[in-house]
Parts: structure tokens; C-alpha cells; sequence
């Protein structure tokens, strides 16, 4: 039953009848083929082991819209046909304007169904259901969403499980020092059916604050608190957490000084060695030049987190250094690449501990698009991440490349 309505939904994503009965004609449909790759080595019993996991795909995704005067009706979808299962993604959204007044409503549905039973790929079936209203009056804004979102799985597992999951929120935005202030609440309530203890329900305040200049320059603040409530016996997992983050840059001549803040307190209710608290801190200032098309950046890297000492291994700092290249000529060639590189220093590890030992790190990661013709385009994503440790057994590497090359119809 789920393969079948995943089906029906990836057809209606092709004709979508508008008010008048009218079939909507598709802007755009890219067929293609890809594979993927996910490799792993590390060490047992002072042995390498290399895991490495292919699979070899066909692709097809296209997307169409309506306008209909004050209703706007639009719809995408994307599908791989692989080696032991396919996957499927259609989203249909809905947008009515009524002078200052906006409505939008939209439905996703994805899912992955094994070919085989008896197979490591876990089929699934997701949807989630979004509502928006928000009414501007001046300079204000005042919206509310409603999230339903629910997944089942072929099988349960330990990682893997049935949820139902419901959010909803409400923003009051306003001008601020020549910016956008906003003030946000959020609930939200998620039900397993296989497990009331991974049942919770969650509260969030947050507070907002966003500037652009006209030189270029901008900051975004945000700040809030999020407690999460885990209604089982021992309330296992529960916790309360203060977070601060923020995005500043300011254009110095023809150079761009960047920082990014991100910080985080966060108490649980009753610790243990997995839930504990700590304080999180990143730090990432970097000097960013725009060459033509191309944007260049660097800077250094820090990051600390602090535990109780009875929690061995949770307390560390990491320095290293972040390159960014990125260029931008869409219908051409695009790339975002970063790549960085560092060290991670533990604090108070014993000798004779078995799990955690200082290392140096490198986290490669990349998106490439290239335009052989107006209408056929491959895209590349690369992943890789070695660590070398101070113990040699620890050392680890992964590794993740897809390829795709897509056909252009319309």
C-alpha cells in the first residue's frame, strides 16, 4: 500500500489539475544517471579494515507551476531508480495573497522502498504537512505555522523507528534599530507508537535580530531557550538549553571580515554517560576577497566543550584552520568547496583510557556543477574525513563521492 501511494503522489507531481480543470504542463524535466560511493577504514584488533558500499542509480526530476491571479499553485518531484531500491520525493504547495494578507499550504512526501525483503536497505514512507498564515500591518508581521509530519518504517530497529511528529509556532516580527527584530514561540509534541519513552513534547522561545547595509555589511543574532521533555519514568533524556548564535560581516575596502558565534548551555534533568551536561562554544572569524566570480575565504578555527570531569572524554578544545573556495556562474560551472584542518586536544585522558586519544583532522567537502550543454549538466559531491590519532589503532577514515549527469528535456 505505501509503494502504491508513494507512486500515485509521484504522478500527481506530473498533472495537476488547476480551478478551470486545465492540466498544468511541467517548466522543467532533467533525466539522468548517477552511483555513489561510501568508504570507510579503521582498525580491529590492530587489523585495517576498509568497508566500502556502492550503488548505481537512474535519476528523473522536474518541477511546474500555475499562476492563477491571487493563487499559486507549484509542485516538484525527483526520483532514483537504484540497485536495491528506489526513492522517490514529490512536493505540491499551494500560495493564496489577498492584500497584506498570505496563506501557503504544501504536502512532501518521500519515501524508499527495498526491491528485495530480506535486505540492509530499510524502506520507509515520510510526509509532512505545512501551513502558514502571516498578516503584514506596516512594518510588522505577525505569521503562525503548523507542521504534521509522520514516517513509518518497513521494520523497527534500534536507529530506526515510527514516529508521528506535530509542531507549531508563532512569530511577531518588527522593526528594530533599522533592522528586523522577532520574537518566536514554538511547541511541539512527537508520539513513537513502538516506544513511549521516546515519546517528548518541546517549548522554544527564541529571539531574533537582522540588519543588511547598503554596503554590504550584515548581522543576524539569535538567541533563545528549547526544553525538551521526555515524559517517561525517569524523564531520561530531558533537558533545558540557553543558545546563543551569530553571523556578522562587514566590507573593509574590498575585503570581507566575517565571525560566526554558536554557543550553547544545555542541563539535563538527570545525567548519565550519555546525557550530560556541558557548555559548546565555536568560533569562526575568516577574511573573505571576491576575485570576479570566484570567493575566496580563510580564518581559524575554534571549539571547546566543557563536562563534568567524571565524564571522560567530553571535555575538549579543537584549532584548526577553515579554507572556503567557492564560484558561482550558474548555467556554467559552480562550485562550493571547504576544506579544515586541525587537531583536537582532550582534556584529562588517562593513560590507560581506550576510546579517546588526541588527534589531527582534515574534513574535506564539495559540490561541483558543470554545464556541458544548455540542457545536460553532471554534478558532483565529495566528502572525505581522515583522523590520526596519537594512537595509531584509532585512526579512521571516510569517504563519500556521488556522480550524477542529467539530461535537460525542458
Amino acid at each position: 500500500m505505501g509503494k502504491i501511494l508513494l507512486f500515485l503522489f509521484i504522478i500527481f507531481g506530473y498533472f495537476f489539475p488547476d480551478g478551470s480543470g486545465q492540466v498544468a504542463a511541467l517548466s522543467s524535466l532533467r533525466i539522468g544517471f548517477g552511483g555513489s560511493m561510501v568508504g570507510q577504514k579503521y582498525s580491529i584488533f590492530e587489523q585495517d579494515t576498509v568497508s566500502i558500499t556502492t550503488e548505481s542509480k537512474i535519476l528523473a526530476d522536474g518541477s511546474y507551476s500555475i499562476d492563477l491571479k491571487s493563487h499559486k499553485i507549484s509542485g516538484e518531484f525527483s526520483s532514483d531508480i537504484g540497485d536495491a531500491s528506489f526513492w522517490g520525493n514529490t512536493k505540491l504547495k499551494w500560495k493564496y495573497t489577498l492584500g497584506e494578507f498570505n496563506t501557503e499550504m504544501s504536502e512532501i512526501v518521500e519515501g524508499r522502498a527495498p526491491y528485495k525483503k530480506n535486505t540492509d536497505v530499510v524502506g520507509y514512507l515520510k510526509h509532512r504537512f505545512n501551513l502558514n498564515l502571516a498578516q503584514k500591518i506596516d512594518l510588522k508581521k505577525i505569521s503562525a505555522r503548523l507542521w504534521v509530519e509522520g514516517k513509518s518504517h518497513s521494520q523497527v530497529g534500534e536507529f530506526y523507528y515510527d514516529y508521528d511528529l506535530l509542531r507549531s509556532q508563532l512569530y511577531y516580527e518588527f522593526p528594530l534599530f533599522d533592522g528586523d527584530g522577532g520574537i518566536s514561540w514554538s511547541y511541539s509534541f512527537r508520539s513513537v507508537p513502538d516506544s513511549a519513552d521516546a515519546n517528548y513534547d518541546r517549548r522554544q522561545l527564541e529571539l531574533s535580530y537582522a540588519k543588511l547595509w547598503k554596503a554590504g555589511h550584515f548581522s543576524d543574532f539569535v538567541t533563545g531557550y528549547d526544553r525538551r521533555h521526555f515524559p517517561s519514568e525517569d524523564e531520561h533524556g530531558s533537558y533545558s538549553s540557553f543558545y546563543f548564535w551569530s553571523n556578522q560581516s562587514i566590507l573593509l575596502g574590498k575585503i570581507f571580515i566575517e565571525s560566526k558565534i554558536d554557543f550553547e548551555k544545555r542541563l539535563y534533568d538527570n545525567e548519565d554517560d550519555i546525557f550530560f551536561d556541558y557548555t559548546y562554544l565555536e568560533i569562526e572569524p575568516s577574511i573573505v576577497k571576491n576575485f570576479g566570480r570566484w570567493r575566496l575565504g580563510t580564518g581559524p578555527l575554534y571549539s571547546a566543550r566543557w563536562a563534568k570531569s567524571e565524564y571522560t572524554g567530553e571535555t575538549f578544545d579543537e584549532l584548526g584552520i577553515d579554507i572556503s573556495i567557492n564560484h558561482l556562474d550558474y548555467g556554467v560551472f559552480w562550485l562550493f568547496a571547504d576544506i579544515d584542518f586541525g587537531k583536537r586536544f582532550y582534556s584529562d585522558i588517562p593513560d590507560t583510557e581506550l576510546f579517546f586519544s588526541n588527534y589531527l583532522f582534515v574534513d574535506v567537502s564539495g559540490m561541483l556543477s558543470v554545464w556541458f550543454t544548455q540542457r545536460i549538466r553532471a554534478d558532483l559531491s565529495v566528502a572525505y574525513s581522515p583522523e590520526w590519532h596519537m594512537r595509531k589503532d584509532d585512526n579512521i577514515q571516510t569517504s563519500y563521492i556521488s556522480l550524477a549527469v542529467r539530461y535537460e528535456l525542458k
